[in-house]
């Protein structure tokens, strides 16, 4: 079995910043990534749009923008099929890429990340920001 980084935004972040509320939470979905070791990192090229229809962000190529996020290690095919299904890979709704992230400790690594499918990609007017990870989690 092959293992792969995987690079996450949104409700998959260990803990993030839901706009819509104004809370931090934590998602039931990011318990699927517990226990791998992770570590925040930068992904350029990329920009984070969180429709107010939507209940879960999503990243677009867009060239001059960059999305904060976490990179997880060595994460296993079994876990990634976990998360197929839970991004709806099947049904388009996203779509899987591979990327190069910068890591806060300076690496930069091959990922795995969920970027929006076409019709995620063709929806107007969606807020865009730079990371939902919260505040007090930056400073750590």
């Amino acid at each position: 079995m092959s293992s792969k980084n995987v690079f996450v935004y949104g409700t998959l972040l260990s803990r993030y910043f839901n706009p819509r509320s104004g809370e931090i939470d934590v998602h039931p979905r990011s318990e699927v990534l517990r226990g791998f070791r992770f570590e925040r990192a930068l992904l350029k090229n990329y920009k984070l749009l969180w429709c107010n229809t939507m209940n879960y962000p999503f990243i677009t190529a867009s060239q001059g923008y960059s999305v904060k996020g976490e990179v997880y290690y060595s994460v296993g095919e079994e876990t990634i099929n976990k998360l197929d299904k839970i991004e709806g890979v099947s049904s388009g709704l996203f779509e899987k890429a591979t990327v190069r992230v910068l890591t806060d400790s300076g690496h930069e690594v091959e990922a795995l990340v969920y970027v929006g499918g076409q019709t995620l990609r063709s929806l107007s007017n969606c807020p865009s920001y730079f990371t939902l990870i919260p505040e007090e989690f930056e400073e750590r």
